[in-house]
């Protein structure tokens, strides 16, 4: 039998050598899975916290959307049972004094296939306008209860007319009703 005798020195290096493993083994068994776990923890916290941002922004943006539908379901509400787009146009043209620039108007209609919304649609031209009267009408329009919008606006000044008057082609549309 051999028998194994260690001076005290190899002792220290063997209980030294020991710990040493001992203390690998801590770290591999318990430490660095705790490592690990908190990292993946941090991720996800980080994650999460971006998607509850995210989540606010749309409930904010829905809040708002909400609102607006419910501003222009009230103005439809609103609007008279006769109400026609051309005939408002008409109207307001009339009021804010460029009628008599009216060169063309041209009714429509368009929907929209992702909500299924219908819409109203005006092509208004008008001709040798001034500045301070196409403003007074856009102003009216936007302004209007009857919810018209402006879609497009088209300006123009033509060599040789007069310089203080314009070719408009103006678009505006509504929600049919």
């Amino acid at each position: 039998m051999v028998s194994l005798v260690l001076s005290r020195r190899e002792k220290k290096i063997v209980m030294a050598a020991g710990l040493v493993i001992l203390c690998l083994m801590v770290d591999w068994l318990v430490l660095s899975p705790w490592r690990n776990w908190q990292s993946r923890m941090h991720r996800s916290i980080a994650v999460k916290t971006d998607q509850l941002k995210e989540m606010e922004a749309l409930s904010a943006r829905y809040r708002s959307i909400r609102m607006t539908n419910q501003g222009a379901a009230a103005s439809l509400a609103a609007r008279r049972e006769d109400f026609t787009l051309f005939g408002f146009l008409e109207r307001v043209a009339g009021e804010t004094g460029v009628k008599r620039n009216i060169a063309s108007m041209k009714p429509g209609s368009a929907e929209d296939r992702a909500t299924g919304m219908r819409f109203s649609l005006v092509e208004m031209r008008l001709e040798d306008v001034s500045m301070m009267d196409l403003t007074r009408l856009l102003f009216h329009l936007e302004n209007a209860p009857e919810n018209v919008k402006i879609r497009s606006l088209s300006i123009t000044r033509k060599s040789g007319r007069d310089p203080a008057t314009l070719s408009v082609i103006l678009n505006a549309q509504t929600v049919a009703g």
